[in-house]
């Protein structure tokens, strides 16, 4: 549990003359274990007493408070204090077998991490992995005994619904999926040279029943459902409050005397022990009976169940496309960005739907295909006519392929993200869908990396605030990745501009109140902890959760774990008054009692 203690100077605790001003814990053993003493002043020993009130109403929430005098957040960390800062796990934390993979070395990343004051880590789930074996047969044995160690740990979870497949590691779809596939080829995007991409289905058939007689939204929705019940005790729709557990305190507050005692008062007091969760008391409009040192506090001691405890699970992420994002396959190779890509719009049921708009606009010559003079893969943007200034992508016929395909992707984000608000309404878990960060080339006019991904935004439209009204519409959270990207360091050559692409979304969802989380897109960018921090300082758009990707090999190294660590010590920044200065240089450890002795944090 985070705390801090709130207080007035003026505060005076019992008979007037006494004058406690100081409040703290007491960690001890036996009969004087997890006392509540005062300190009359400076120098002065503990003094342990008791207040005897009657409470007249109970109740369990969150407290803020702007007066604490002791931790004064610097104008460096002041719009950073409320960002939640989130570690993915690795994409082969379970293995296609459903077995946790490298159990220790995920549990000691997992305590590195909450020490570091990490608020929680980001968990991916393949429905290839879940739902392998059969249509409805679902089995959550290893993400459920991941999401077990995480809650022990004290971590959060943000868990993604991967309706993807990897290459590394390498998880496909479920296997029935892929045997239908190979009866019915035409549930994959497939490009115009008859390459499919099987990581994922068409956009074509999210209302067709190619699924053992049902459609992918209804498995998808199926999956969510099952989801829900196996991960039930991870959820709530209770209090979200930080709660680590590297401090553990009492919010306590009073006026400026002891006079107004008879006014509305709150004493808000909720002990968290580790695994020894207790409800001390919550207390409305006290009434200290005695005028004396001594009084009786009478309360009921009982466990914390879980309705009063922020619930583990933080937010679901739902897959919408090829890496869980929301595009089209255009670039297959991911190593090689260097080419526009490629449209993706010749599986039959794509070009059902391209022969039907075509015909209802009254040009059926239009729908027999995408744009003929497009580039290949990997081939320079004006290496052909298509995306070249006055080429095709101007025309009538470009803004008629261009308007159909990039409708058919909000569409596709709107059905998804429809299924799972259904899903996981009244769950007390946000929602959220992520987007690319499609900056190659976005210099050029024509935007063709945007283009071939679904992205019309150019010629007068803007695709991006047609996909956050979506997004505000179904009342779910848009993930944008590349926050650790910058201008600077993108090649010349490339006509890249994530900083203005990434400005340009974030201006979107800021016109329709779409709350806006951040990924980076590499462990290995030059200055992209630096770049991160100003994002997420950018007070034009609210960020209040990012997630740093991902936990591994590279993430542990030593070179990039101190980085990291400076980082999570930037964004925590506090300034210590005088008087903190003085007790921290007189000890360089903290000690935090519990029921089996003393932990000492080594400050550094």
């Amino acid at each position: 549990m985070e705390v801090s203690v709130i207080g007035n100077p003026q505060a005076k605790i019992c008979r007037a003359e006494l004058s406690f001003r100081e409040l703290g814990f007491r960690f001890g053993s036996g009969e004087s274990r997890n006392k509540v003493s005062f300190l009359a002043h400076q120098g002065s020993k503990w003094k342990e007493i008791r207040i005897r009130c009657s409470p007249r109403s109970v109740k369990c929430e969150a407290v803020v408070s702007d007066q604490a005098p002791f931790l004064k957040p610097t104008s460096n960390s002041r719009s950073l204090e409320s960002v939640k800062l989130f570690v993915g796990l690795p994409l082969d934390t379970v293995s296609d077998c459903n077995n946790v993979n490298h159990m220790k070395a995920i549990t000691a990343g997992l305590k590195a991490l909450k020490l570091l004051g990490v608020e929680g880590v980001e968990l991916p789930v393949f429905w290839g992995v879940v739902e392998r074996e059969a249509a409805g047969k679902y089995d959550w044995s290893g993400y459920l005994a991941v999401a077990e160690i995480v809650k022990k740990v004290g971590l959060k979870l943000q868990v993604s619904l991967s309706f993807h497949g990897s290459k590394d590691p390498e998880i496909g779809l479920p296997d029935w999926v892929a045997k239908i596939g190979e009866a019915e080829p035409g549930m994959y995007f497939t490009d115009r040279y008859g390459k499919q991409y099987k990581d994922c289905l068409s956009f074509g058939v999210d209302d067709v029943p190619v699924l053992d007689g049902k459609t992918p939204l209804e498995v998808y929705g199926g999956f969510c459902e099952s989801f829900k019940s196996a991960f039930s005790d991870y959820m709530g729709n209770t209090i979200t409050a930080k709660m680590p557990i590297t401090i553990i305190s009492l919010l306590f507050s009073f006026s400026s005397s002891l006079s107004p005692l008879c006014h509305d008062r709150t004493v808000e007091t909720i002990k968290s022990h580790l695994n020894n969760c207790h409800i001390v008391t919550a207390i409305n409009n006290p009434s200290l009976l005695e005028d004396n040192d001594s009084a009786e506090i009478k309360t009921r001691q009982q466990p914390m169940s879980s309705s009063f405890l922020a619930p583990p699970l933080e937010g679901i992420t739902l897959g919408m496309g090829p890496d869980g994002e929301l595009r089209y396959p255009s670039h297959q190779h991911e190593a090689n960005l260097s080419g526009a890509g490629e449209f993706q719009c010749y599986d039959k049921h794509m070009l059902s739907a391209l022969k039907h708009y075509a015909e209802s606009s009254g040009n059926p010559l239009w729908g027999l295909g995408g744009p003929h003079d497009a580039p290949a893969y990997d081939q320079q943007p004006h290496s052909t006519s298509f995306f070249s200034d006055g080429g095709s992508w101007e025309s009538q016929y470009g803004d008629f392929f261009l308007t159909w395909y990039s409708s058919l992707l909000t569409s596709h984000a709107d059905r998804v993200l429809s299924v799972a608000s259904s899903a996981f309404s009244g769950s007390g878990v946000s929602v959220s869908g992520k987007l690319p960060l499609l900056h190659q080339w976005s210099k050029l006019r024509s935007q063709p990396s945007e283009l071939t991904a679904g992205f019309y935004s150019s010629n007068g439209h803007d695709r991006y605030e047609a996909i956050a009204e979506v997004f505000a519409k179904n009342s779910c959270r848009m993930i944008v990745p590349g926050m650790d990207l910058s201008d600077e360091h993108q090649s010349p050559a490339s006509l890249s501009s994530p900083e203005f692409l990434l400005g340009s979304i974030k201006a979107s969802c800021k016109r329709q109140g779409v709350v806006v989380s951040g990924q980076n897109l590499s462990a290995s960018v030059p200055g992209g902890f630096e770049r991160i921090v100003e994002n997420l300082k950018d007070e034009s758009v609210g960020i209040d959760l990012f997630t740093y990707q991902r936990m591994g090999a590279l993430f542990f190294s030593p070179e990039h774990f101190h980085a990291f660590t400076v980082f999570v010590r930037n964004m925590n920044q506090v300034e210590l008054s005088s008087y903190d200065q003085a007790v921290e240089a007189e000890a360089q450890t903290v000690s935090i009692g519990s029921g089996a002795g003393a932990h000492s944090l080594q400050t550094a």
